[in-house]
C-alpha cells in the first residue's frame, strides 16, 4: 500500500525582500506561502498535480514583522 503525506507544515523565514511600505512582511508574500502549504497537502492527498481553485477567509491579525519565523499548516 502507498503511504501518501496527509499533512505538511512548512516553515518560512521573513526576509528584508518581504516587506511591505510599513515596514512589516507583505500580506500577498503571506498569502503565497499559505498557498504553497495548502498546495503541498493537496498533491499529498491526491497525488497528482494541483491548483488553488479558491481561497477564502483570511484575516490578519496583527503584523509579521522581518526575522519571524512562520509556520505554514495544511491537513
Amino acid at each position: 500500500m502507498n503511504e501518501r503525506q496527509r499533512e505538511v507544515t512548512l516553515r518560512f523565514l521573513a526576509e528584508p525582500g518581504h516587506i511591505n511600505f510599513g515596514g512589516n512582511v507583505h500580506g500577498g508574500v503571506v498569502m503565497r506561502w499559505i498557498d504553497q502549504a495548502g498546495y503541498a497537502c493537496a498533491v499529498g492527498w491526491s497525488g497528482n498535480y494541483c491548483v488553488t481553485v479558491y481561497v477564502g477567509g483570511i484575516r490578519f491579525h496583527r503584523p509579521v514583522p522581518i526575522g519571524s519565523l512562520i509556520e505554514a499548516r495544511a491537513a
